[in-house]
């Protein structure tokens, strides 16, 4: 179903650009999906669930015709019971179809309306019945005729897409073009708001995450300064006993140096200075 509704999509997208464009007074050409004819198996219980949704999701976009297919595997009876159990279940599930949910749009169409959905039969074979050429499926017990009335409704269906409803499935192919417009403003409206939410929360993550940063930079600075603080003090300790030691250094020259040297008392109040400042440090 993707394909299909990305189909009718671009061909309404189309359709807008062009009527927004500068020379749109001149002719468009309505490229524009003007009718669904969605074909349902006759199985006589009624509308499958996944038949169900995708009417849902076709009938918000273009006009739907519900079609029953295969009209020759079902008696009269069976097909008058099936499209009534049918038209429970598209009223149940809230689908549109056309011309049925458009009666203020379509006129003349009053006659066509008690043949919906229609019944069909497809066939690629033509028969001679005494003077007439005719469509058909031909059978063992008999021959069914395509544009025959008494055997299915196709002879309706032409006249609805040919004839009686032609101009008005274009009028309401408006109103799904203007129903589009606004699904298309309303989009944008949402996106715009989302991402100026989306935008909001990243600014305020990006903010939170700023101050997390600021107080782990501001913790590793602290720490950084303690270690520094911590360096300098021991710097200043090596220094101090460094010019300790040097002083004790010059101590020991100056005395060596002295004339007293020549008896050994420096050489012993050298050797007591040294282990005191040994015993000190």
């Amino acid at each position: 179903l993707t394909p299909i509704v990305e189909y009718i999509d671009k061909q309404f997208e189309e359709y807008m650009d062009a009527e927004s464009h500068p020379g749109f007074r001149k002719r468009i050409p309505d490229t524009r999906i003007h009718a669904v004819l969605y074909f349902i198996a006759p199985n006589g219980h009624g509308l499958k669930e996944l038949d169900a949704r995708a009417l849902g999701i076709l009938s918000s976009k273009v006009n739907v015709i519900p079609i029953i297919a295969k009209a020759d595997t079902m008696t009269a009876e069976e097909k008058k019971s099936f499209k009534g159990i049918l038209l429970r279940d598209l009223e149940q599930h809230g689908v549109k179809t056309f011309p049925s949910s458009y009666p203020d749009e379509v006129d003349g169409a009053d006659e066509l309306l008690q043949h919906i959905p229609f019944t069909v039969i497809g066939s690629d074979n033509t028969t001679v019945i005494g003077d007439r050429r005719v469509r058909c499926r031909t059978y063992r017990w008999g021959i069914v005729e395509v544009e025959n009335a008494e055997h299915c409704d196709f002879v309706y269906l032409r006249e609805l897409l040919m004839s009686t409803c032609l101009h008005d499935l274009v009028e309401t192919t408006h109103n799904c073009d203007d129903t589009y417009e606004s699904q298309i403003e309303g989009t944008k409206e949402k996106n715009k708001h989302d991402l100026e939410h989306r935008e909001k929360e990243f600014r305020m993550m990006f903010v939170e995450k700023v101050k997390d940063k600021e107080l782990e930079l501001r913790s590793r600075e602290d720490k950084l300064n303690t270690k520094k603080a911590e360096l300098l003090e021991e710097l200043e300790q090596h220094k101090a006993d460094l010019e300790a030691e040097q002083r004790d250094l010059n101590d020991i020259v100056t005395l060596s140096l002295s004339p007293l040297s020549r008896s050994g008392t420096v050489s012993r109040a050298a050797s007591k200075l040294f282990k005191a400042r040994q015993q000190t440090a």
